[in-house]
């Protein structure tokens, strides 16, 4: 353990390792080549290296744009960028609805228009990133973004009428809880906005028509906080046919780093053939054209050597490990020869699990074993000096995780957002139902949505959309449709009669049952282990408030001595396996053998995926019973389970 450099000091070697590329002499000589406007290549770039070309680059020049061929490659760059580098990064997107129908909220055009304004306000990041395709799309003139933007201060004075109709004139739509950009609410006094470029939206307190205070807010609490003196909102339709390039906002004496440029043509020829709006594109070759602007370099895997200034860099490709926790130590041995080797980690929890499998390694014995905290997605390996960085998720064969940012995560949609027409509902005080849509209804000179609700005979009953609470989605009991309920009948009443005793029956059984159950005595798992701590902080996610409520219950469960008795509700996609996967993991630390059932062949193979890559650090058999598996391997698998 002593030849491991703690990951404090490991990150900030990390930050250091541009040093490799920017010490080379060939990559100093291009370096001043592409300062005096002349083009450069670097080839030889394998891997995340690419992300130490960039910061190497950006040391010399204040900008620097890098293209690349697609969204994945822009993706990895931002992360492994991250790891290395302390630049500031914005990715410059490609907007979905030029390849497909315009989605509600184009979160794309969004990021985009943030960007172009940053630069505008002389806020330009050290890095951006964009697709070639995201190039090819023409953007608004700054003429046009300066004629469509509006800044409110503290103090002003604002019309809310009139500031109602300058957002529904450019395509907000008005709600009665701001979730996505390109939504307004306007409740007496607070007027809620979420603009396309924003990461936040913004409440505006007025006092009569004067704007009292400017807030951001929460989406999921609907809590204000952070004052702001003043925001800009800017309103261009994302229908707008921009007139320019990206490059018309650029800085002057921005580098452009091209990676991969055959791979950027060919995914720019796909790109316009499959494009339902290709004469809103600008052509490749118009784009580098533009480009041709500014200091041009390219990277590549392969050699190309065609410019006059070219730097092959030390850089070697990494074979793939065996994903065996078992045979990782050799094959690092191996690899490493006799260089350093980075190990690069997603959590800090992480560091002390890698330490323990990586301890007996030559690597570490020597003390050239250094574990960092980050993303690192294809390891390389310099030949001079013989350095290699790789990432666990290579080493283990992980795959690749990627979660939505806060900015695109709302509260849960309300249950009548998730009602098609003609779904059968239960309204709590008439019955029965069947939905007929949404209507737009006035009342006191206010338009408001409605649910309308069609009972027995015709009859129909407008609810309003702030009292969503009094209808629910109906979930029948038997095959049988059934009948819809009849406005001032009885059956309805005498329906919710008999559900009640049937009710106070259930919760007889139930009291019965547990007083059973609470008779024995159940299995009691001991405390948290240093294993447990491990894999649980090895988790590549922040926990949420629920997941960490529900990890806390079923573990007090767990250490209790009476028999355990809990159900975890959750919708797809909202980390209910990871809570599973923590309680099987301490089942196992205390000896016990652990089930998972599962309705599906697919969940089987889903589930053991799962758990073999999130468990693959630690020594536990992970085997699968379905009807994919052989003969065989059932026979093995159950006698095992002997």
């Amino acid at each position: 353990m002593a030849g491991v450099t703690p990951h404090a000091r490991a990150a900030d070697q990390l930050l250091e390792l541009h040093h490799l590329i920017s010490d080379n002499t060939d990559f100093v000589a291009c370096a001043s080549a592409l300062k005096q406007n002349q083009p450069a290549s670097f080839d030889n770039v394998w891997g995340s290296s690419c992300a130490l070309l960039a910061t190497a680059l950006n040391q010399q020049f204040e900008t620097l744009l890098v293209v690349t061929p697609d969204e994945k490659s822009s993706d990895d760059l931002i992360d492994d960028l991250s790891t290395v580098s302390k630049s500031t990064i914005q990715k410059f997107p490609h907007c979905l609805d030029v390849l497909e129908s315009r989605p509600t909220v184009d979160y794309e055009y969004g990021d985009r228009l943030r960007v172009i304004k940053d630069i505008l306000a002389d806020k330009t990041p050290d890095v951006i990133i964009a697709t070639a395709p995201a190039l090819m799309q023409q953007t608004p003139s700054r003429a046009a973004i300066e004629s469509h933007s509006r800044i409110l201060r503290n103090a002003d004075k604002l019309d809310a009428d009139d500031f109602r109709q300058w957002l529904l004139g450019h395509g907000f739509q008005n709600t009665t809880a701001v979730e996505l950009p390109g939504e307004f609410s306007i409740r007496g006094g607070i007027i809620d906005v979420f603009a396309p470029d924003w990461m936040h939206p913004v409440r505006i307190e007025l006092f009569d028509d004067e704007i009292e205070s400017l807030r951001f807010f929460q989406i999921d609490s609907q809590r204000s906080h952070t004052n702001l003196t003043q925001v800009e909102i800017t309103l261009l339709s994302q229908e707008f046919q921009g007139d320019t390039c990206l490059t018309e906002f650029l800085p002057a004496g921005t580098l452009v780093l091209m990676l991969e440029p055959e791979e950027s043509g060919q995914r720019t020829a796909t790109f316009l053939r499959q494009s339902s709006k290709p004469k809103a594109l600008l052509s490749w070759d118009s784009v580098r054209s533009h480009l041709s602007n500014f200091p041009m370099a390219t990277s590549s895997k392969l050699s190309t050597g065609q410019l006059d200034h070219h730097c092959l860099l030390p850089v070697e490709s990494m074979e793939s490990f065996s994903g065996d926790f078992t045979e990782i130590r050799l094959e690092l041995d191996r690899v490493a020869a006799d260089g350093d080797v980075f190990v690069v980690v997603r959590t800090k929890g992480e560091t002390a699990r890698i330490k323990e499998i990586l301890k007996t390694t030559k690597i570490a014995a020597a003390g050239r074993l250094n574990i960092g905290v980050g993303v690192i997605h294809n390891g390389f390996r310099f030949s001079e000096p013989h350095t290699t960085v790789i990432g666990a998720d290579q080493l283990f064969h992980r795959t690749d995780l990627r979660r939505a940012g806060r900015r695109r995560r709302g509260k849960a949609i309300d249950s009548f957002l998730e009602l098609r027409e003609g779904d059968l509902v239960v309204h709590l005080s008439h019955g029965i139902a069947r939905y007929r849509g949404l209507k737009m209804l006035e009342k006191d000179g206010q338009f408001c949505e409605h649910l309308e609700l069609e009972f027995h005979g015709g009859t129909r009953i407008y609810v309003p959309a702030s009292k969503i609470d009094l209808v629910q989605k109906y979930i029948g009991g038997t095959k049988t449709q059934p009948v819809l309920a009849r406005i001032g009948g009885k059956s309805w009443t005498r329906q919710k009669q008999i559900a009640a005793e049937a009710v106070t029956d259930l919760a007889a059984e139930m009291i019965d049952l547990q007083a059973a159950r609470a008779s024995q005595n159940g299995i009691v798992f001991g405390a948290d282990t240093q294993w447990q701590t491990e894999f649980e902080q090895s988790f590549p996610y922040h926990e949420t408030p629920d997941q960490l409520t529900a990890i806390e219950a079923i573990k007090s469960d767990m250490q209790a001595s009476r028999p355990m008795d809990r159900l975890l509700c959750g919708d797809v996609g909202f980390g209910k396996t990871e809570v599973a996967m923590r309680a099987a993991f301490k089942a196992v630390e205390n000896g016990y053998q652990v089930a998972v059932l599962v309705p599906t062949t697919i969940l089987a193979e889903q589930h053991m995926r799962s758990f073999s890559e999130r468990m693959i650090e630690f020594p536990l058999d992970i085997v699968k019973l379905s009807r994919f598996c052989s003969t065989k391997e059932i026979r093995s698998s159950k006698e095992k389970l002997k």
